[in-house]
Parts: structure tokens; sequence; C-alpha cells
């Protein structure tokens, strides 16, 4: 089916991503209903790192200064090898 074409598009694209910002993909499996991607840790969310409800103070700037840096450079290596 069309679907099932576009998802095996997709998790190929996926699978074949290696860079330092960018989450790696493991593996799928489906069930009849559902396709499931298995995707690395990728550690704490950016809520627990600076929670919105905190006054922000120099290391959590940094910290999402950070973020968005990787964020930033994910991008470009996923434009670039689109």
């Amino acid at each position: 089916s069309k679907d099932s074409d576009y998802f095996k598009h997709e998790f190929e694209l996926l699978r074949d991503l290696s860079f330092f910002s960018v989450i790696s993909l493991f593996g799928h499996f489906s069930d009849r209903n559902y396709n499931y991607l298995v995707f690395e840790h990728g550690g704490e969310s950016l809520e627990s790192i600076a929670p919105l409800g905190k006054s922000p103070n120099r290391s959590m700037c940094y910290a999402l200064t950070n973020i968005g840096f990787q964020i930033a450079t994910g991008m470009i290596y996923l434009e670039k090898n689109n």
C-alpha cells in the first residue's frame, strides 16, 4: 500500500542518518494497527534541563544555547543529506 511504501522509505532515510545531534534509529516493528520506530534514548528532555517556571540563570541559558546549536547543526545535516 501507499502508506507502507511511505513508511519504508522514511525508515530507510532515518536508518542511514548518523550525526551527533540527530537521535539514532535502532529498528522498527509493526502490528495490525501501527508501525513503531525504535530510537536511542536521547537523555534528558528540554523541560527537565530548563523548566519554564524557573527564572533563567547563566547555566540554564548556556544549556539552552547548546541545545539550540545542536538542533541547528542537526537540521543543516538533514538538509544536506535529504
